[in-house]
C-alpha cells in the first residue's frame, strides 16, 4: 500500500508497521499511538477510543486501518 500522509513531502511504500508508544487518556477513554513506518518513518494517529480496556493487538489493527485513509 502506498501512503501520503499529511506530515511528510514523499508517499510511503507501507512494508511495516510497529507500534512504538500509547498514549492513554483514562478519563476519556481514548489514545494516541505513534508507529513507525518501514522501520524509519514516525508518525502519531489520534482518535483510537475503547469502552472498557484494551489490547496490544488492538492498536495494530486499528493503526493499520487509519493509515487506510492516507492511501493513494
Amino acid at each position: 500500500m502506498t501512503i501520503k500522509l499529511e506530515n511528510f513531502t514523499a508517499t510511503i511504500d507501507v512494508t511495516s508497521v510497529e507500534v512504538t508508544s500509547v498514549t492513554d487518556n483514562v478519563k476519556s477513554k481514548t489514545a494516541n499511538v505513534s508507529v513507525l513506518i518501514n522501520g524509519k518513518y514516525g508518525t502519531n494517529l489520534n482518535g483510537f477510543s475503547y469502552t472498557t480496556s484494551w489490547e496490544d493487538s488492538e492498536f495494530l489493527a486499528w493503526a493499520q486501518n487509519e493509515l487506510n485513509k492516507y492511501k493513494i
